[in-house]
């Protein structure tokens, strides 16, 4: 079934003034007259102010990935004695940036922020930074989605964090040691987002 919501593709290009004359009266108006969409392009506006502030002015379109095999790579797996099949969203990345060293003066344990990372999953948009204060890693995250998040958790073989998701849709993981992890997102209707190797340390 069609989505009554307007695509992050179509958001995106609002944002950055891709949309023709007609397709930009059309998403306007549904966004004013639609609090999810409308929370959803208010967070966009927040992640591209991020990126420009950062020194990318002019924000490149491969950036928002334009092709759907780009922004879903969708696997389902039957779970076993269920009815209900568990679709699986894997995340693509869209862009990342790293070594924001901390600011000459500030005190050693001030966290430091090594990466930030922009993935997307369908019509989701998963956005996080990782820092470091002495030996320990945080994440602080956000879901940029429609639809509400229901919980987070950071997973390898040996080791699984959770962490709830706020009505902004925010999320964070403090207390992390190096390693590779899995970033999973339960999502409503049975579904969840997965951002797989996340390299920390």
């Amino acid at each position: 079934m069609e989505s009554p919501h307007i695509t992050f593709e179509k958001l995106t290009d609002l944002l950055v003034g891709g949309l023709n004359p007609n397709d930009h009266a059309e998403v306007t108006a549904h966004v004013a007259g639609c609090s999810g969409c409308a929370i959803l392009k208010m967070k966009l506006e927040r992640t591209i102010g991020l990126m420009q502030s950062y020194g990318l002015e002019d924000v490149p379109s491969h950036i928002f990935e334009r092709t759907v095999d780009a922004f879903s790579q969708r696997t389902s797996t039957r779970e076993v004695g269920r009815e209900s099949v568990l679709e699986t969203i894997t995340a693509v990345l869209n862009f990342t940036t790293s070594g924001f060293n901390n600011a000459f003066g500030l005190r050693s344990d001030f966290p430091e922020t090594l990466q930030q990372f922009s993935y997307q999953a369908g019509d989701s948009e998963v956005t996080f930074q990782i820092t470091r204060r002495n030996d320990s890693f945080s994440i602080l995250g956000e879901l940029n989605s429609v639809l509400i998040g229901e919980s987070t958790a950071l997973k390898n073989d040996s080791f699984e964090l959770t962490s709830p998701i706020s009505d902004l849709g925010e999320f964070s993981f403090t207390g992390i040691s190096e390693g590779v992890y899995n970033l999973e997102i339960q999502m409503p209707e049975n579904s969840k987002i997965v951002v797989p190797g996340i390299s920390i340390g």
